[in-house]
């Protein structure tokens, strides 16, 4: 089966995602993409060099993904003085798309408070959950407006809770855990 199934939030019917092998291979063949794959690529945790900190190249990285944050929504966190003691709580080589809800359960809290602070500056929801996904690429999936579309999920507000981003990123794993064997499948033709 190459195929997944994503119910929406709120009981509002399903998308269905076809033939996901060769939608991945198109992405990671796009020019640019490749850095991404393997030993050193933007998934590989060790390829970054400061893992508990956020630097000005994590928001670039950010914007590079449209997720136009405004610099002075983050001048307290950006390239602080020290690790991120609450940034160093998310392990950086774990995959949430791998683990069983109970397991993801354990590491939602620390995501919460990761939000929280990140929330502090204002930024939209797209741009914490962009920063954050490229310092935890593998732990915490990107909420951005598409992504909210898709799965049903209410627009993008700066008023948004920690909790009810922290329910969209549940949903969000809860149905990778749902399609795991097809999601691990279909990464498995990665080139």
């Amino acid at each position: 089966m190459d195929s997944i199934i994503i119910e929406r939030m709120g009981g509002a019917g399903s998308i269905t995602v076809q033939d996901l092998p060769s939608i991945i291979r198109a992405y990671y063949e796009t020019p640019g993409m490749r850095s991404h794959l393997g030993p050193g690529g933007y998934d590989d945790p060790a390829a970054d060099p400061d893992p508990d900190r956020i630097t000005s190249a994590d928001t670039r990285a950010a914007n590079a993904l449209a997720a136009h944050i405004r610099s002075d929504a983050w001048t307290t966190i950006v390239d602080a003085c020290g690790p991120l003691g609450w940034l160093r709580a998310l392990p950086a080589d774990i995959d949430a798309s791998l683990m069983p809800d109970d397991e993801w359960r354990a590491h939602r809290k620390a995501i919460g408070i990761a939000v929280g602070r990140l929330r502090r500056g204002r930024p939209m929801s797209a741009g914490i959950t962009k920063v954050l996904h490229h310092k935890r690429p593998r732990l915490v999936p990107l909420v951005d407006a598409l992504v909210r579309e898709q799965i049903g999920a209410p627009p993008d507000d700066r008023e948004d809770t920690v909790e009810a981003l922290l329910r969209i990123i549940d949903h969000l794993v809860g149905q990778a855990d749902r399609n795991r064997a097809t999601i691990q499948a279909a990464l498995a033709t990665r080139s």
